[in-house]
């Protein structure tokens, strides 16, 4: 739940003041119209909306004002996590965002943006999928992002088809979801569609029943599906749907984008998906169709997302073991790890390098 005293801002009307910005060399000069955990809010001009200035980006007000020594630490917090994640340091970063999580998760915002996707991106260099999903939806509700091609304003983010590029619903053996949804207002039937789909995700088809009807029952909430809830359900339908038929569509579809999305993130999403869904099948005959799906991504794609493929090498690698071919798995695996510390030069990805 989001507690009132989150989203309560304290509303006062200062002398002029000059904010110092960490993201510019020019200060704002104007009115603090309030204060709150987003930030400042600073009327510049007598014509336009007052701009909110998150707190990681506040480096000083000048003349100081004791009003506002509540939000120093905060302001010094949200800053260093900022810093450290924008420079890849994600070790460093990963426990500020969490020791702010409770106050920005599921809020409204610039603040709560980067506190969302701060958590999604340190979830996932520790290759904690399950646990990003959570914030990754969030930082949905935090932009105010519905609707594709607008709202959306972070590259790990598409635009276009409004899906965080690096969490596709494909995940280990064994991963469960955890947590639910918060009853929030701000929470969109997409995005409660978007969370019904990982979960499905994270569903043996045998099981899938209950999953499958949230999901058409939240589709029947919207108007129409946009391009990034069709490849979800795709991605999903392809493993855990448990109607055969609509498997083999999915998985159809899944097939269709791997020609005509080439050499992209979708293709990545495309054959991950395919791959997961055809080594689940009861059919043996599907399981190395299956690994020539994950292998590509390995071989062909692995400067568009080393995340993911480091997913699939993991993936293959699993299979490749249990039918005696495990010198081909760690083979895979260590040519992901290495493109991986190569390509995002993590001390965690490195130090998995080292620990192989």
């Amino acid at each position: 739940m989001i507690s009132a005293a989150t989203l309560i801002s304290i509303v006062y009307v200062f002398a002029p003041v000059h904010v110092e910005r960490w993201s510019s060399d020019t200060p704002l000069q104007g009115e603090i119209v309030s204060f709150g955990q987003q930030g400042i809010e600073l009327r510049t001009r007598d014509d336009l909306l007052p701009e909110i200035i998150p707190w990681f980006d506040v480096q000083s007000v000048e003349p100081p004002d004791p009003r506002l020594n509540a939000f120093a630490d905060r302001a010094t917090q949200t800053w260093r996590a900022h810093t450290r994640r924008l420079r890849g340091d994600l070790a460093g970063a990963m426990p500020i965002y969490m020791d702010i999580r409770d106050v920005y998760l599921w809020g409204r915002g610039e603040q709560s943006m980067d506190v969302c996707m701060g958590l999604t991106q340190c979830f996932l260099d520790r290759e904690m999928r399950v646990e990003a999903i959570e914030p990754a939806i969030a930082w949905f509700v935090a932009a105010g992002a519905h609707t594709p091609g607008t709202g959306a304003s972070d590259p790990s983010v598409d635009a276009q088809m409004l899906l965080p590029v690096a969490l596709p619903p494909v995940f280990r053996d064994g991963d469960r979801m955890t947590g639910e949804l918060p009853a929030s207002e701000l929470l969109t039937d997409r995005e409660r569609l978007l969370h019904a789909y990982y979960e499905m995700a994270l569903t043996e088809p045998d099981d899938g029943s209950d999953a499958v009807e949230e999901v058409e029952r939240l589709k029947r909430a919207l108007r129409a599906r946009d391009p990034g809830l069709v490849l979800m359900e795709q991605m999903v339908y392809a493993r855990s749907h448990p109607e055969a038929g609509k498997r083999q569509a999915a998985r159809d579809a899944l097939e269709r984008c791997t020609r005509t999305q080439s050499d992209g993130w979708i293709e990545v999403w495309a054959r991950l998906g395919l791959g997961a869904a055809l080594l689940a099948d009861a059919d043996s005959l599907n399981h190395e169709r299956g690994v020539i799906e994950l292998i590509h991504i390995v071989v062909r794609l692995p400067a568009v997302s080393p995340g993911l493929t480091l997913l699939a090498a993991e993936l293959a690698s699993a299979y490749l073991e249990s039918t005696g071919r495990a010198e081909w798995g760690t083979r895979l695996m260590h040519d992901a790890r290495t493109y991986l510390m190569r390509s995002a030069g993590s001390p965690i990805a490195q130090q998995r390098n080292e620990n192989d």
